[in-house]
């Protein structure tokens, strides 16, 4: 029986087609592949996804020219992983927005690059060999033509009669002045920077709902960094009214082949964050308190030796597109893993959490060190608190114990001037229990704010401000504050690093910084602290001040305290006769220096040669002090410096 041919269509009909708006996505989809010879993805894979390639232009589209819109969106933001087709999806809904519902648009390339590369997929689309005779056809003049004039900086479109612009531009404050559309489209919003800071806050401007169509402004980029631009709108979206969906990898990826998983089902333990994988005789193995690291999941077989299966969870066996843009498992993901490692596959494959990448401290894990006032109490005493601890009690417990309570103080004005108060015990251990800070207040009423409301609460021994104001400095000795006031500004880097050995002390996995769950000023800024991009957009080694204010004020005394050859040890400041350390109102205006420590602990001490015995070493208390007992939970020890 002879095969029947497909029925043949005049250029007309087809321009017809071209011009008529999808009302299903299985339109929409036979749409993409008839003119644009494209069949994207259509599956969501991973259970850590919400949509996928072609969904995320089905509701761009579905929005814009069916109107269809039940949760009243008003901006979508996509976060789509690493190399999942994010320019090319939006260059297919900008196109098809445009000609379905003659609907003006912008797209805003965060650099040039981005920009020129949304306008190439455009130009590919509009000259490929079915639309080019369809929307440029020869025969027509110019003027009657669906694409009258082509270019990167303004496309102009004749719809039924109807003018119409699609501009590409690079996300500047020149560039995003002038235009006003109903669908504004931003481009990698996390690599916008510098003056790209500033446009990106004025994008909301160039929306312009026109002729009864609804404004619709559309982020997508990948998540990179914490202190990024796209971690700050996930961060405040439900807040800014911004609707977030999102897919990874994986729905860009090939199915796994069951000759790679296998098909016997195990069980295996999972720490994602490390990207490990163990087999239950290996977790087995593992000490008690390690174990709480690992989840427990399903796999097969295979999955125990694959590199990826910590993310993948088996979810890749899900994929059913038969999309021939899929990509390699081998070569695509898993390569890509074992090169760039666990942090750059979860932030920007999968958009599980940010990437570290030039955040300065990188120790700094919220698990580890951020705790509630009953965690507080245990890592104090080594005892568990009966009942609900809190604020009071702690503090109240620490003046029991004779700890000291040292503070450091950040001047500021427009960006706020800040405090942060820590206890440290005889190990060591240092208790950040309270801060706080202020914008647009004097320093002179920054000083009294503090000794009003703090300085008898915490009975705080010494204070630390940043030496560069000595002004205020000295209005904190008339208010008889015990204020260091030395010389030598505390250098930034060697005060970063006396923080990071707190965070994690060297050769170990032990923490000797422990933050209250309150005080959630200085915890924010240890997530964001990271050093300056230079114009490549490369991490350099000098730090960004964007988001130092309260770490700055833990700096000033941890450097004081433990940098150099200084020391102040958990059993308080007892130097009574130490000539030159208080000022004529009996306040401390420095630190001991070393010999003088020794000298009143009664431990030798020679300028030339220290017995690095008991200086330099964890010691244990009774090698340096006999007070009658320890209530700390443990036998303490200090470090002569780090």
């Amino acid at each position: 029986m002879a095969k029947k041919k497909a029925p043949t269509i005049t250029i007309e009909q087809e321009r017809k087609l071209l011009l008529k708006p999808c009302k299903t996505r299985d339109e929409l989809k036979a749409w993409i592949k008839y003119f644009l010879n494209l069949e994207l993805p259509d599956v969501t894979v991973s259970r850590y996804s919400d949509t996928n390639p072609l969904d995320v232009i089905w509701e761009v589209y579905d929005i814009c020219v069916n109107a269809n819109n039940p949760e009243n969106i008003k901006e979508l933001l996509f976060v789509a992983g690493r190399g999942s087709g994010k320019t090319l999806g939006m260059a297919i809904a900008e196109l098809m927005v445009l000609l379905h519902d003659k609907r003006e648009v912008v797209h805003v390339g965060a650099i040039q690059n981005q920009a020129e590369r949304c306008y190439a997929y455009q130009k590919n689309f509009l000259y490929n060999r079915k639309l080019k005779r369809l929307v440029t056809p020869p025969d027509i003049p110019e003027d009657q033509r669906i694409l009258e004039k082509a270019n990167m900086s303004k496309s102009l479109f004749n719809v039924g009669g109807e003018k119409l612009t699609l501009e590409v531009i690079p996300c500047t404050l020149k560039a995003c002045n002038g235009p006003h559309v109903p669908l504004v489209v931003v481009d990698e919003i996390d690599t916008v920077s510098g003056e790209g800071v500033k446009a990106f806050k004025e994008i909301s401007g160039m929306l312009d709902s026109r002729n009864g169509k609804k404004a619709l402004r559309v982020g997508i980029s990948t998540r990179k960094s914490r202190y990024g631009l796209m971690n700050k709108q996930i961060e405040n979206a439900a807040e800014e009214g911004r609707t977030v969906r999102r897919w990874t990898a994986f729905e860009f990826m090939e199915r796994c082949p069951d000759e790679r998983s296998g098909t016997a089902k195990i069980p295996l333990w999972v720490n994602q964050d490390k990207m490990e994988v163990l087999t239950e005789s290996d977790f087995n193995k593992k000490e008690k308190v390690k174990q709480k690291e690992y989840t427990m999941y399903e796999g097969f077989e295979g999955c125990a030796k694959c590199p990826i299966f910590s993310i993948c969870l088996t979810d890749a066996k899900k994929q059913t597109s038969t999309s021939p843009m899929l990509k390699s498992l081998d070569v695509d993901l898993i390569q890509k893993v074992k090169a760039e490692g666990a942090d750059w596959a979860l932030a920007q494959l999968m958009n599980l959490k940010p990437s570290v990448e030039g955040i300065i401290y990188r120790e700094f894990e919220e698990k580890i060190h951020v705790k509630n006032w009953n965690e507080m109490w245990f890592s104090l005493t080594g005892k568990e608190f009966p009942g609900e601890c809190g604020h009071d009690t702690f503090v109240k417990k620490c003046h029991e114990l004779g700890l000291p309570c040292y503070a450091g103080i950040d001047w500021g004005y427009s960006s706020p001037s800040t405090v942060v108060f820590f206890f440290i015990d005889k190990r060591d251990n240092v208790y950040i229990v309270k801060t706080d800070g202020m914008t647009m207040i004097s320093n002179p009423t920054w000083i009294n704010h503090i000794k009003t409301k703090y300085h008898l609460q915490y009975r705080v021994q010494l204070y630390a401000p940043d030496q560069a104001d000595q002004g205020s400095i000295i209005e904190m000795q008339k208010a008889g504050l015990p204020v260091s006031n030395i010389a030598e500004k505390p250098q930034i880097m060697s005060g970063i690093q006396v923080i990071k050995k707190l965070l994690k002390v060297p050769g170990s996995t032990e923490t000797k910084m422990f933050i209250n769950e309150e005080c959630q000023h200085i915890i924010k800024e240890f997530g964001l602290y990271h050093y300056k991009l230079d114009a490549a957009g490369m991490v350099t080694d000098i730090p960004d001040t964007s988001h130092d204010h309260w770490l700055d004020a833990l700096r000033y005394p941890l450097s004081l305290l433990l940098g150099k050859t200084n020391i102040i040890l958990g059993g308080g400041l007892d130097f009574d006769n130490v000539e030159g350390l208080k000022n004529k109102d009996g306040a401390y205006s420095r630190t001991p220096t070393a010999a003088e420590y020794a000298t009143v602990n009664g431990i030798p001490f020679n300028q030339n040669e220290q017995d690095s015995s008991k200086l330099g070493k964890i010691g244990t208390k009774t090698q340096l002090d006999d007070d009658g007992g320890d209530d700390s939970g443990s036998q303490g020890g200090f470090l002569w410096s780090f």
